[in-house]
């Protein structure tokens, strides 16, 4: 106790600009005596008090080394040479702690290295003691690594140091490995790794002084490999699982033996990156061999195999390849990761070597076999795996041939058969699965997926069997939909009882293939819908804090939603437990509250008539309240969508519906002024522009009556938006209004005043909104969006309006200094003529990227648009809803470039006049109309050029 509530004491009063300072600092003189107090209890018997100890010296040092406390290090370096054990124990600690990147400052790390390093290599090289030895060399190690973060290598003086100092060390290392033992228990196998180590970052960051090792450290090296995989095999791949892998009172060493070889297999993908060329004339005659070694190293070992068992999320983290090399440091992984770097570094070369090395694999795994020896199918699987680096890599550079599905079915036929190996059939799905579209024959492909179908369904198999069946039947659902079709509903029957049986982790990859397995799912009964939307929905019980979970249970249920016959099934499974947790969502993680509310959206998309408004009825006010009273962005962001939907789906039910005596339309109204006020952050209302989209276009006569406070409000936020999707939302709604009756809003944007700006003084609200408008208009979102923007703009410049006409406005191509001023008309044109510009460019983007237009098609291109633009004598572009027929597209099913109706919800947007609008006719017709002599004369060549192109 005492010793902690030491180390909390220096911590918080040594010195006054330290962090965690708490006055009053101590006195000189009382620091000098607890220093002197301090070094004594280095020595303790208790290893714990010396820990807390040599902490609190590391921390003094830090704040007064070299300056206040310069014999720090000498006092050190003594403890060290002192024959009281626990006394050097202590000091050894002392540096570990101080040579860490957090007790470093850019200074004091140059001066440790220049004083410090030449002393602990004279006691490393006058101890005798394992542990001492292989502490000195980890706070080298430490040491360079940051000296090289803070970039102090570089200098004159310490490039002659560490010239001086590192070659020893190199030395020491080939030293070492020389003394490498073919028994792990008679080798020092700590301080060989420390010493790896230490020479893997010698390597990587002081190439120029280690490069004269190379060919001394290389064959050294490759030698140990060599002779480590019979003591690896016999120690770890072939031991019985009732053993320990070490004897008894040998753990101090022996379990260093696998650190050891991971560390010798990270020197060679050190080398592989730092001395590629030099390394490759070294290797080159050892290419296949290197191979043939990495894939024994492979090989699973015994207490991998039981840590799989009892922990299938290892073995998740394991076939994750990107965290395979990244977060696990056997040396399977080891050998993988350098595996897959030798082939690529050799090209051609290292191919043809792994290939030979996997044919050799095979043969071992058959000949132990032939022995009896139990271990033989590691060899084999660790052959699977490799062969998949083989397969993915001429994949990857177009090689693969067509020969290579009679090579799966030949090599993998006999493994997905064999029972009693779980683990081999397991790799041999998770081969045929990754190159499934190489198995030419349906006969085969059905025969592998059926495999992993029952393992879902086996009583025997492990889990982590199970889940590489999850990830080969998830790639047949992608690359061969009509063959998972053929047994989808074994799939997804075994997808729910793995549900009920397995951890967070695991559940992804669970969902993952459950979502490709309901893609290819076309019809459904009552009771299989029923088991899995309660397996999906206790899942989501047993792991609602995880948002990557949550989203892959929504696409879950989204994916169901998209058959008509069991949305009716769905909304009665779903609902209640949707209710039931956004009536409460004050005592609720945010997150399930979230997803509960994007379920709901899933719904809402989905549903039509008298469904859509039971789900309205009984979902409504709860909406409301959560839009209206949380302090959740993206809750408040989320239920402002699903009202959105409400609204749409359901606006006759709510304009006659009441919540607590307040009418629904006041509800959606209040929701409204909230979103708009323009202090409230922006991520709340990000779906604003959406919401008032639906106001107006399903709810307008109750919008009405208070149009003028609400375009108040609306372009109270606008001007203060940073937001581009708020800014866009905002101004689509603005087009609605507009393309309604554009002299009615020219009149209501007109009479609003605006605050003065605190920079820019005075401000007009028809000015503000018109800039805002014209400068965003090519960037609205959706072809709706565009098309009602561009209308809409088009409709202002035939309001008579002597306000709008005295307007000026800042063109295209205007300078922060000279801003070119043009009028409203002038205006609009440029922003139409860019509109349609950039539809050609699309369309041209389109037919280069399907292969272009033929020449037959370039020849007729004329005549069709002449027949297309031939307007009707004496037709205005500004007529009624119902004069807007002859711009409707004549849409087909290859239409690619603007909103096809099916693709479209909403009846009320489908219906819209502006829906069908083709915006190219439009601005042809619009030009053809508005461009007069004053007009042309406003615009840039460019967009001169282009008018008189369409006004030919």
């Amino acid at each position: 106790m005492a010793s902690v509530l030491l180390k909390k004491y220096v911590k918080e009063h040594w010195k006054s600009f330290g962090k965690d300072f708490v006055s009053p600092e101590v006195n000189p003189q009382e620091k000098d005596e607890i220093k002197n107090r301090l070094l004594p209890l280095l020595a303790d018997n208790h290893s714990k008090i010396r820990t807390t100890v040599a902490m609190v010296i590391s921390n003094i040092a830090y704040w007064e080394w070299p300056e206040e406390w310069p014999s720090f290090l000498n006092s050190m370096i003594g403890a060290i040479r002192s024959s009281n054990t626990n006394l050097v124990l202590g000091a050894i600690k002392v540096l570990e702690v101080f040579a860490t990147p957090e007790n470093f400052t850019e200074e004091t790390v140059s001066l440790l290295v220049q004083t410090l390093f030449p002393h602990l290599q004279e006691i490393y090289l006058s101890q005798n003691t394992i542990w001492v030895q292989t502490k000195i060399l980890g706070i080298i190690t430490s040491s360079l690594s940051y000296l090289v973060m803070v970039d102090k290598s570089e200098t004159k003086q310490m490039r002659k140091a560490l010239a001086q100092i590192l070659p020893q060390w190199l030395s020491e290392a080939a030293r070492l490995l020389h003394q490498t033992e073919a028994a792990p228990l008679k080798a020092n196998w700590s301080v060989k790794v420390a010493a790896l180590q230490l020479t893997t970052l010698v390597f990587q960051d002081f190439p120029a002084l280690a490069k004269e090792y190379l060919k001394v450290l290389v064959p050294q090296a490759w030698a140990s490999l060599v002779r480590s995989l019979p003591v690896y095999n016999e120690g770890y791949i072939n031991c019985d699982a009732n053993s320990s892998e070490v004897e008894e009172g040998q753990e101090d060493e022996t379990e260093y033996f696998d650190s050891f070889v991971s560390e010798l297999l990270s020197f060679f993908l050190v080398l592989l990156e730092t001395e590629r060329s030099r390394l490759r004339t070294l290797l080159a005659d050892q290419l296949p061999n290197l191979c043939y070694f990495l894939i024994a190293f492979m090989s699973l070992t015994t207490s991998q195999v039981i840590l799989f068992l009892d922990d299938p999320n290892e073995f998740v983290a394991e076939e994750e390849e990107e965290e395979f090399v990244s977060n696990n440091f056997s040396v399977r992984s080891a050998a993988w990761q350098l595996l897959e770097t030798a082939v690529e570094a050799f090209k051609d070369k290292g191919l043809n070597a792994l290939l030979s090395a996997v044919s050799r694999t095979f043969q071992d795994a058959e000949n132990l076999r032939a022995t009896q020896n139990p271990s033989w199918w590691k060899r084999r699987e660790a052959g699977l795996q490799a062969l998949g680096i083989v397969l993915r890599q001429m994949k990857e550079e177009g090689i693969l041939g067509l020969d290579v599905g009679a090579l799966l079915s030949s090599v993998l036929t006999c493994d997905i058969e064999a029972r009693d190996l779980p683990y081999l059939r397991g790799r041999a799905l998770w081969l045929a699965s990754r190159f499934s579209e190489q198995l030419l024959s349906s006969e085969y492909s059905r025969h592998f997926l059926h495999a992993a179908v029952s393992s879902l369904h086996s009583s025997t198999d492990p889990l982590p069997v199970k889940i590489s069946a999850c990830c080969a039947i998830s790639n047949f659902c992608s690359t061969k939909p009509d063959i998972a079709r053929w047994c989808v509903n074994d799939i997804i029957e075994g997808l729910c009882r793995l549900l009920r049986e397995t951890s967070e982790r695991v559940l992804h990859h669970i969902l993952d293939t459950f979502i490709l397995s309901l893609k290819a799912k076309q019809t459904w009964e009552a009771e299989q819908l029923q088991r899995v939307v309660g397996g999906l929905l206790e899942s989501w019980q047993k792991s609602w804090a995880d948002p990557l979970l949550a989203d892959q249970l929504r696409e879950c249920f989204e994916q169901l939603a998209e058959y008509s016959e069991s949305l009716p099934l769905l909304v009665s499974l779903l609902l209640p437990r949707l209710t039931s947790i956004l009536s409460t969502p004050n005592s609720l993680y945010s997150g399930v509250v979230d997803t509960a509310i994007q379920l709901l959206t899933v719904l809402l998309k989905r549903s039509e008539g008298a469904m859509a408004e039971q789900i309205v009825r009984q979902t409504f006010g709860q909406l409301t309240n959560i839009v209206l009273s949380l302090d959740e962005a993206t809750l408040v962001a989320s239920g402002t969508l699903a009202l959105s939907l409400s609204v749409e789906k359901a606006a006759p039910l709510l304009s006659n519906f009441f919540i607590d005596e307040t009418s629904a339309p006041s509800l959606l109204l209040r929701v409204g002024e909230r979103l708009m006020v323009p202090s409230l952050n922006e991520s709340f209302a990000v779906n604003a522009g959406f919401f008032l989209e639906k106001l107006l276009l399903h709810l307008f006569s109750s919008v009405q009556q208070i149009l003028p406070q609400l375009l108040h409000a609306v372009i109270l936020r606008l001007l203060s938006a940073e937001s581009s999707s708020l800014i866009m939302g905002l101004l689509e709604f603005c087009g609605l209004l507009a393309h309604s009756d554009a002299e009615m809003f020219v009149k209501l944007v007109g009479a609003i005043h605006l605050p003065p700006h605190p920079e820019k003084g005075e401000r007009v609200a028809l000015y503000e909104l018109l800039s805002l408008w014209t400068k965003w208009n090519h960037s609205l979102p959706s072809s709706f969006g565009l098309k009602i923007g561009t209308v809409g703009l088009a409709l202002l410049t035939q309001v008579n309006s002597e306000i709008l006409r005295s307007m000026r406005f800042v063109g295209n191509d205007s300078s922060f200094d000279a801003p070119r001023l043009v009028d409203f008309r002038v205006r609009v044109v440029e922003v139409l003529l860019d509109v349609y510009k950039s539809k050609g460019q699309n369309e041209e983007d389109l037919l280069n990227y399907m292969g272009g237009a033929s020449e037959e098609d370039e020849e007729d291109e004329g005549d069709e648009e002449d027949d297309e633009l031939e307007l009707a004598e004496g037709s205005s572009p500004f007529a009624p809803a119902e004069d807007y027929e002859k711009y409707f597209e004549n849409e087909d099913e290859d239409s690619l470039l603007f909103d096809n109706k099916a693709a479209v919800s909403d009846i009320a947007i489908q219906s819209h006049p502006v829906f069908s609008v083709d915006v190219k006719v439009y601005i042809h017709d619009f030009v053809k109309r508005v461009v007069s002599s004053d007009v042309m004369t406003g615009l840039l060549p460019k967009h001169q050029e282009l008018a008189r192109k369409l006004l030919e």
